[in-house]
């Protein structure tokens, strides 16, 4: 008998019992084939040998979308030494999960933006009230805005990634990136969650993180202190840079993003967003 259906085929007879193919009216589709192993049965007249799915596979030419998500494996009668039925469930996938070559420009992207407000209180003669030209000694407010952009992508080597993820974490961005300057984008970090590709080989999908900030007033786009680096002082109320006088050294350093977006050792025979584990 087989040992698996991951990775090592099993041949298999196709049965008819529990074949359903369904295409709905919106374009979905979902799928069942059942399969019994060849070990042990004789032959089946007018039947042909076949493998049975792995996770991944796709239906067929025709229905490409629609690929092997989970598997159910049963004996046929109660005994071990028995051969195993196979029921394959399928269900839609999108195409880029097809393995489609992709750059970091096309793998998926998920944004969010928002902002937050940033404080400070005027100095003496600094701000007057439009109305009456009296002092402003209140706190008064400047927005910063803010997106968070996760980039999912699939990894083979870990260890190495793991090092591109700590060398470029918590730094901003040494040239422009999706059309934001120099500096406006903080790496925050990543997840990676473990799973299986269609070879059931051991894969992960992992989500980067990055935070995007743009300032308020009339810093000039694509300057260097246009994003993190920018900091409103208590005593103007106006943005500034803030330097270590011993070094010039910036409360952010820069960092070019490449590695992130490397192929991770996952071959020819993949691309850098490949079939994602079930959601």
């Amino acid at each position: 008998m087989g040992t698996t259906y991951i990775g090592t085929p099993v041949e298999a007879y196709t049965m008819v019992r529990d074949w359903e193919l369904e295409i709905a009216n919106s374009g979905g589709m979902t799928g069942v084939r059942s399969y019994i192993e060849a070990s042990g049965m004789a032959s089946v007249t007018g039947a042909t040998k076949t493998v049975v799915p792995k996770i991944g596979d796709a239906w067929s030419t025709v229905y490409s979308s629609l690929t092997c998500k989970r598997i159910r494996i049963k004996y046929l009668t109660d005994n071990d030494n028995c051969p195993r039925t196979f029921v394959c469930y399928y269900d839609d996938i999108q195409n880029i999960q097809l393995g489609e070559t992709v750059g970091k420009d096309d793998l998926p992207r998920t944004i969010t933006t928002t902002g937050e407000l940033v404080s400070w209180e005027p100095s003496n003669n600094k701000w007057q009230w439009l109305s009456d030209n009296k002092e402003c000694q209140q706190p008064l407010f400047r927005f910063c805005c803010t997106q968070e952009i996760i980039v999912t992508r699939t990894i083979k080597d870990m260890d190495k990634f793991n090092g591109y993820v700590w060398d470029c974490i918590n730094h901003t961005n040494d040239t422009e990136i999706w059309g934001f300057p120099q500096g406006s984008v903080l790496f925050e970090g990543a997840d990676f969650t473990e799973f299986r590709n269609r070879g059931g080989n051991k894969r992960w999908k992992v989500d980067l993180k990055f935070l995007a900030r743009k300032v308020s007033g009339s810093i000039a786009v694509g300057s260097a202190d246009w994003g993190w680096n920018t900091t409103m002082r208590d005593d103007t109320g106006e943005w500034d840079t803030g330097n270590l006088a011993a070094t010039g050294e910036k409360l952010y350093s820069t960092k070019v993003f490449d590695n992130l977006f490397d192929s991770c050792g996952l071959g020819s025979d993949e691309t850098l967003y490949q079939v994602m584990p079930e959601q």
